[in-house]
């Protein structure tokens, strides 16, 4: 992912933020655990507030006294480290979180795959793959905040605006520090049992005020550097910080918000919480948490399948490898082409007649192979917990709804909702409904524009922002998804897309129609 890239994600979090929830634990982590949790705060915090710090004072350096010569050079820690202290403080992290953690993976809420952007870092299977990870994605955060700040900066500019911009991002760096110092914080009080507060909810996270001290000081900072004639003709915040005021909001929000989505990935609640919730994670970073295999399945794959030379993660059948074991079962069967079989799927959802593992456990002999388990057959009361299991799962997502495989607008609003016009949603699908943005998967605000989903997310639904309703049938200049497409200046936040060009005029002119007509949907 390139730093443009990210920097979209970051300003999209900056406008339509909603804290992640990341529950309680189910049990209290160990005192491993606990260290271990410990370690990886401090060491991934350090790193991340050591790039900022660092490739501010490349860009500083850049201005002031032409070193680098290319100013984008201090874009990315791979050229903008001039002194080696951000390569020192990945050392450390690599060596402290690979090296002091002693407690398992799954103790520690640590995804099971790296996400995106930093997939290719691959499955986290050991302290140095989450190591790896956890720098992969502060590295990547620390750039896309340096670049949003700095933009195209050189040694061309005035003292006023070098001053300017050095203050927005040393001040912005002490908040991303005091964000993630104060988060890390709360969650080790909370892992230690000291307290029950929701630290995904700032009031409950930080209740000494320190981030709103810190958000003050950058926002005084802003005022005394930095002045309207200064800021327009700067490109901080992609152009979108052209005032004192917007640069107050959009640097508070970028370094705020941003951080505090690091603070929450990097402390992780993956395999802790048993729910699906931070934005990060999904059936392949978190199947532990995000996978539809219930309870009674796994404990019947664990006792029977999942055991030591067949399927566990350990020693997963050669050829055949598929895993059975909790986290993993999930996300290998269902819509998985069997290895032997490759035309038909491991599991298919809703069909136990086209289910290759249903078929191994009820079969003797199979059509291929030997039976599963291959020494003594499940029980009958285990057959059917399976296939009930089977039938119960829904192709949710795959655009067409289901009803009789049990979809509906509850539990599969994706493939069951209300669909916009194709012209409307062909639009929001190629600006809004982007990878980090309002995808199903990542739903910033939990608002989802993807097809089947923006209908029921759009019209007659109040803004989580403003007091406003997203789309008013037949009003278009009294709906806030218009304003905010339509406005280079909203009431709240930024113009949408943000850090992207704004949408056409004609393609603004399909949306405002569609709201003027009635805002149909179509089932």
């Amino acid at each position: 992912m390139t730093s443009a890239q990210r920097l979209v994600a970051v300003f999209t979090v900056a406008a339509f933020l909603v804290p992640t929830t990341l529950p309680a634990h189910v049990s209290q982590p160990s005192k491993d655990a606990q260290k271990c949790r410990k370690t990886i705060n401090k060491s991934a915090g350090k790193y991340m507030t050591t790039a900022l710090k660092e490739l501010g004072k490349c860009y500083k350096d850049a201005m002031n006294k032409g070193i680098p010569a290319t100013a984008s050079d201090c874009a990315s820690v791979a050229t903008g480290d001039l002194k080696g202290k951000i390569a020192g403080a990945e050392g450390k992290a690599l060596a402290d979180i690979s090296g002091k953690c002693v407690s398992t993976l799954g103790e520690t809420g640590a995804l099971s795959f790296c996400p995106w952007p930093c997939d290719s870092v691959g499955a986290i299977a050991s302290f140095s793959d989450l190591a790896s990870c956890q720098v992969c994605l502060a590295r990547t955060e620390a750039e896309a905040m340096t670049v949003a700040t700095f933009g195209s900066a050189d040694s061309s500019l005035s003292k006023d605006q070098q001053g300017c911009l050095n203050t927005m991002s040393k001040g912005g760096g002490k908040m991303a520090k005091t964000v993630l110092k104060t988060i890390a914080k709360c969650y080790e009080s909370v892992d230690k049992g000291k307290s029950s507060a929701d630290c995904s909810d700032l009031a409950q996270a930080d209740p000494k005020g320190k981030i709103t001290k810190a958000a003050g000081k950058l926002s005084d900072g802003v005022t005394k550097k930095c002045s309207d004639p200064t800021l327009v003709s700067l490109d901080a915040c992609a152009g979108a910080a052209s005032s004192v005021a917007l640069a107050q909001a959009c640097m508070g929000a970028l370094y705020q918000d941003g951080s505090v989505i690091s603070a929450h990935t990097i402390t992780g609640s993956c395999g802790t919480d048993g729910t699906c919730d931070n934005a990060d994670e999904g059936a392949t970073t978190c199947p532990a948490d995000c996978s539809q295999v219930s309870d009674e399945v796994q404990d019947i794959f664990t006792s029977s399948c999942a055991t030591l030379g067949c399927h566990n993660s350990a020693t997963a059948m050669p050829g055949a490898g598929l895993v059975l074991s909790a986290g993993f079962s999930g996300a290998q069967t269902i819509n998985v082409a069997s290895t032997w079989l490759p035309a038909t799927d491991r599991v298919e959802p809703g069909d136990l007649v086209n289910s290759w593992l249903y078929t191994k456990i009820t079969q003797n002999p199979p059509p291929f192979g030997s039976p599963m388990p291959p020494l003594t057959a499940l029980s009958a009361p285990d057959i059917t917990t399976i296939g009930d299991w089977i039938n119960a799962i829904t192709d949710c997502g795959d655009g067409t709804c289901d009803a009789a495989g049990g979809e509906n607008l509850t539990n599969c609003s994706s493939d069951c909702g209300p669909r916009l016009p194709d012209a409307v949603q062909v639009i929001l699908a190629t600006n809004c409904a982007t990878s980090g943005c309002h995808d199903t998967f990542t739903a910033f605000q939990g608002l989802d524009l993807s097809a089947g989903g923006a209908g029921s997310a759009l019209v007659g639904v109040a803004s989580t922002q403003v007091a406003s309703t997203l789309v008013v049938p037949g009003d278009s200049l009294n709906s806030y998804l218009y304003e905010k497409i339509s406005s280079a200046v909203p009431g709240f936040g930024f113009q949408m897309p943000f850090a992207q060009p704004a949408m056409s005029a004609p393609d603004q002119q399909v949306i405002q129609d569609w709201i003027d007509d009635g805002a149909p949907t179509q089932w």
